[in-house]
């Protein structure tokens, strides 16, 4: 006899560090793994990618776990 098990869909969200220094629009350098921080502008794009995720109804508190690059733009933008 097979055991019905209630399985819970999960959503994989996949967000792009905001702008950093060196991929700001005067300087269109690929950072790589280059550890430059974000501008003012990505902190402001970082803020607005929450702010766009909890209006289509993801909220911080049902996040399970998150995941990053080491570099700390990626750590930034998430904590943002």
């Amino acid at each position: 006899r097979l055991l019905q098990q209630r399985r819970e869909a999960s959503t994989l969200v996949l967000l792009r560090h905001g702008q950093s220094i060196w991929n700001g629009l005067d300087n269109r350098r690929f950072t790589g793994w280059c550890d430059v921080p974000l501008t003012v502008r990505g902190r402001v794009e970082a803020v607005g990618a929450g702010q766009l995720l909890r209006s289509r109804g993801y909220k911080a508190k049902n996040v399970d776990v998150a995941f990053t690059s080491e570099l700390q733009r990626a750590h930034e933008t998430c904590e943002l």
